[in-house]
Formats: structure tokens, sequence, C-alpha cells
């Protein structure tokens, strides 16, 4: 019984510890995928910063 409450309380320990380390919430973010909310004319990151040089580029010719 003895030995039983000894691990009960080491595992409550590790359980514990276990709960104090930082969570890493942090996610990658794809800049060439698509949101994906439904909108007509969503585009990724990579796709805007594209068309936005594009649309630079033609101004500076006119």
């Amino acid at each position: 019984a003895e030995a039983e409450m000894r691990q009960r309380a080491e595992l409550i320990q590790q359980i514990r510890a276990f709960e104090l380390l930082p969570v890493d919430r942090w996610k990658p973010v794809d800049r060439t995928s698509v949101p994906g909310y439904g909108f007509h004319d969503e585009m990724s990151i990579a796709e805007i910063r594209e068309r936005l040089e594009l649309l630079k580029l033609e101004r500076e010719k006119e």
C-alpha cells in the first residue's frame, strides 16, 4: 500500500511537471496556400504579392 502511494505521488508529480511546460501554439504559415473561406476571388499571399509586382511594373511602363 505504501509503495502504491509513493508511485501515485510520483505520477502526480510528473503530471504537474508536464503541465508546467510551455505549450507551443505556433503554426507554420504556408504563403502559397489559399485560406479556403469560400470567397469568390481568394488568393494566397504569394499570389497577391506577385499580382502587386505585376501591377507596379505595369504602372511604371505607363
